[in-house]
C-alpha cells in the first residue's frame, strides 16, 4: 500500500513554507472523535500505513475514520559512504509537516468506549505532541 503522490511537481522540497502560514485551529467536521496536534511535528508516511493497518482491523463494520492529512513533501538521504556535496541524496520517505492546532485524524462510531480506547493506543505509538478531542465535551 502506498501513501505517496502520484504526481508531484517538484522532485524535492526546497523549503519548509509550511511555518510561514498562520495557525488556524479547526473543529471536527466528519467524526466525533479525533487527534489534534499539540506540537508541530513531521510524521513519516511508516506512521500513517501503520495507523490505517489498525484502524481497519479494530474499528470494522463498526465505524469509519477520516485522515485530513496527506504526505506532500519528500524526505530525502544520502547513501552510506558518500562524501560531502553533490546535492541532496535519493528520496527516502515521505512526509506531512503537522501545525499546531491542527486535526489529522477523525473517527465516527456509536461506541464511544471503543472510540476512546483506539485514540488511546495510538496516542501511544505516534510521536508526542497529540490529544484526543470529541464533540461531546468541550
Amino acid at each position: 500500500m502506498k501513501i505517496i503522490p502520484n504526481i508531484s511537481n517538484f522532485k524535492y522540497k526546497k523549503t519548509f513554507l509550511y511555518l510561514k502560514h498562520k495557525k488556524k485551529i479547526q473543529n471536527l467536521k466528519f467524526g466525533n472523535f479525533g487527534l489534534k496536534v499539540i506540537k508541530s511535528f513531521i510524521l513519516k508516511d511508516i506512521y500513517l500505513k501503520l495507523l490505517i493497518k489498525y484502524l481497519t482491523r479494530k474499528l470494522k463494520k463498526l465505524g469509519k475514520f477520516f485522515f485530513r492529512v496527506f504526505p506532500n513533501f519528500t524526505i530525502t538521504k544520502k547513501s552510506l559512504g558518500t562524501r560531502m556535496g553533490g546535492g541532496s541524496g535519493k528520496i527516502n520517505n515521505w512526509g506531512v509537516f503537522l501545525q499546531e492546532g491542527k486535526i489529522f485524524l477523525e473517527i465516527l462510531s456509536p461506541n464511544h468506549k471503543l472510540i476512546v480506547k483506539i485514540l488511546n493506543y495510538c496516542l501511544k505509538k505516534l510521536p508526542n505532541g497529540l490529544k484526543i478531542i470529541n464533540n461531546y465535551f468541550k
